[in-house]
């Protein structure tokens, strides 16, 4: 197997931001990605640290997103023991397991707060008592949402989870209305409008994500790379930074 070959530019221009900043430490993380052929990510450190605001439910899936891109691994009991600190992880992992992957994630340990609802009855997420395949439709349809539509505020957030609820209500009434149980038509009906009217009043716009764009995208920068080695040059983008970080993960997968 070839060595990579790691060129460094004294300046980096963010994949997200577009702004140009010196090479080191303070501003970039260092990475195991095989795609790249630069020893430091080409996504700046302020651009991921905003990256991870936002919805807590949702803020472990951006941490393992950010970690696939780097290459480096999730291991749930680091992350527990630096009290959920992304500063304290990066670095510990970095010195003292660099070497690894994200092949070589530790997931068993994972803390299942929506098991831990479903055992008692009632979900904080979902704010309502609902059955593990109730959870697991509901994750799914917010997860289709959050690909779709650019969910992008605490409002759309909002309108997801109730389109989201609203679906599974409607689909439930659908299958009273198969079984031919009495009244189940005029709950269907009454269940269908609910959920025309959200999703009408949410206004979505649709996301990047859901169109096949490869136009302005990091698909340009993989070509390039599984051609050969990475060559940084400054690539505008219109998509946002979870649109890219989409894209590139599809073909980090592909790697490793």
């Amino acid at each position: 197997m070839t060595e990579r070959v790691l060129k460094e530019p004294e300046y980096m221009t963010c994949l997200n931001c577009d702004t140009s900043r010196k090479v080191g430490t303070a501003t970039y993380y260092e990475h195991n990605n095989p795609l790249v052929g630069t020893k430091y990510y080409p996504l700046c450190k302020k651009c991921i640290k905003q990256f991870f605001t936002g919805d807590e439910d949702t803020k472990q899936q951006r941490i393992k997103t950010i970690l696939q891109q780097l290459n480096r691994p999730w291991i749930v009991d680091k992350w527990i023991y630096f009290k959920e600190d992304w500063g304290q992880y990066i670095k510990h992992i970095a010195s003292f397991h660099g070497s690894k992957t994200f092949l070589d994630s530790e997931f068993s340990g994972d803390h299942n707060q929506e098991e831990d609802d479903c055992e008692s009855g009632f979900s904080e997420k979902w704010r309502g008592k609902y059955s593990i395949d109730d959870i697991n439709f509901l994750n799914g349809y917010l997860d289709g949402l959050m690909n779709d539509f650019k969910i992008i505020n605490t409002s759309h957030l909002d309108y997801a989870k109730k389109i989201s609820k609203a679906s599974l209500h409607m689909d439930k009434c659908f299958e009273e209305m198969q079984n031919g149980e009495s009244g189940a038509d005029k709950k269907y009906e009454t269940s269908k409008k609910i959920f025309d009217d959200l999703s009408k009043s949410a206004n979505f716009a649709e996301s990047s994500r859901s169109k096949d764009n490869a136009s302005g995208s990091l698909s340009k920068i993989v070509d390039t790379v599984e051609n050969g080695t990475y060559v940084y040059q400054h690539v505008p983008f219109e998509q946002d930074l979870y649109d890219r970080l989409l894209e590139n993960q599809k073909h980090v997968e592909k790697s490793l």
